[in-house]
């Protein structure tokens, strides 16, 4: 419909009834003159009434696209999470397994010797290789401070979205914990032990020294060994988060899709 149209028919018909009035004036016809007077400002009032109801409805339209616009950003955003959070488990669950076949070696009465260093020390599934998760949250930063957060009228995907972004806090805390005492765990076990006689080995491994031996022993019996492993396998919290943000990521992408799609 032209937002135009109500407008023309209500001036058309003032026009008239201003002109019977003016008519009724002349002809001194003043209580006919007063109801054609009251009709006339009844229809500007009636008009001023569409004009608003226009305007809202324009408003309203233009509101409900900018959240459309909002939560197909923040779909988008969730849906990379999720993907990279099921890389990222898997890549876990491989590396917590190493770490425990690691102490199983570490606490064995097996002879090990510096060429057993992946026994005891994954490279390929080393805890600190994995890959860290970074949460864009401007969309939703956005659609919070644009304040039309609260005129979503899907109360469920207005629940869930705050839900969603709560977990990613939590998970956020659970990550940085975890990576700072995997991280002093490491750097204090190569403070203790050095890593000189490593890089050696590494740089020629079929010159195997009296000395490589030694060290490796060294790093074999250090605590800061077995607690890095430790660490690594006590992730439970990590975990939990994880199994949220992939549950509860794809149902809010589900629920935003089906009001919005």
């Amino acid at each position: 419909m032209n937002l135009n149209e109500p407008y023309s028919k209500l001036q058309k018909m003032t026009q008239f009834f201003r002109k019977i009035r003016q008519n009724l004036l002349l002809e001194n016809k003043t209580g006919k003159y007063f109801k054609y007077a009251l009709g006339e400002i009844s229809l500007v009032i009636v008009g001023i009434l569409i004009a608003l109801s226009i305007n809202t409805n324009v408003e309203n339209r233009k509101r409900q696209n900018e959240i459309k616009d909002f939560l197909n950003i923040i779909k988008d955003d969730i849906s990379t999470v999720v993907t990279e959070v099921k890389e990222i488990k898997i890549y876990r669950d491989s590396s917590k397994y190493y770490s425990y076949q690691s102490l199983k070696y570490i606490n064995s009465n097996i002879q090990l010797g510096i060429q057993d260093f992946d026994k005891v020390l994954n490279a390929k599934y080393n805890p600190n290789g994995s890959k860290k998760l970074v949460f864009n949250k401007n969309a939703f930063n956005s659609l919070i401070s644009s304040g039309l957060m609260t005129k979503i009228k899907n109360e469920n995907i207005r629940d869930a979205l705050i839900d969603y972004y709560d977990i990613i806090g939590k998970s956020e805390k659970w990550d940085a914990l975890f990576f700072e005492t995997l991280s002093y765990s490491n750097r204090e076990l190569f403070v203790e032990v050095g890593g000189i006689e490593l890089f050696d080995y590494m740089s020629n491994p079929k010159l195997i020294t009296e000395k490589h031996q030694i060290w490796f022993n060294k790093f074999v019996n250090s605590h800061f060994l077995a607690s890095f492993h430790l660490v690594n396998l006590d992730d439970r919290n990590i975990y939990e988060g994880y199994t949220e943000l992939i549950k509860k990521g794809e149902h809010l992408i589900e629920l935003i899709e089906s009001e919005y799609d």
